[in-house]
């Protein structure tokens, strides 16, 4: 889900980078999807009571982590706690170190729980510039640039 003035720049992650987010610090880019359109608005309106475009992406990606598998969570030696608190409360937020090891690993991204909807599932990239990462867009409706839309 973007907010309308993103939809001209749909895979930049300068969103995440200029807001930060649970697994970027502000100053980090970062591309934040849902695994559900459900998901995707309910994480989307959390923070804005404002319109947004729902767009889905066509995405082909190796080296991501599963942060929803307790399994992968104790070889990490991260408590699934963590995961759920909230990122904002904190200057340095765990899940920023976390994202940092895992960068430092060579993975591209991870799978993690919504906080916002029970049973949705999220995917944040951190290196996605090099991936197959398309938006599905067909019809070419999203905007070419930000003209048209008030900045904020």
């Amino acid at each position: 889900m973007l907010r309308p003035s993103w939809s001209c720049d749909p895979i930049s992650g300068n969103g995440a980078k200029r807001n930060g987010g649970r697994f970027n610090q502000i100053g980090t880019q970062a591309l934040y999807l849902s695994e559900q359109f459900e998901t995707a608005v309910t994480e989307y309106l959390q923070e804005s009571d404002r319109p947004g475009t729902l767009c889905p992406y066509h995405l082909e990606i190796k080296k991501v982590v599963d942060l929803t598998s307790k399994e992968v969570l104790l070889s990490l030696g991260i408590n699934e706690e963590l995961l759920y608190s909230d990122w904002r409360e904190s200057k340095t937020h765990e899940t920023w170190n976390l994202s940092t090891r895992l960068i430092l690993l060579g993975v591209k991204g991870a799978i993690f729980s919504s906080v916002q909807r029970k049973g949705g599932k999220n995917l944040v990239l951190w290196n996605w510039n090099d991936l197959d990462v398309k938006v599905f867009d067909p019809r070419s409706d999203l905007p070419k640039d930000d003209l048209s839309w008030r900045k904020s």
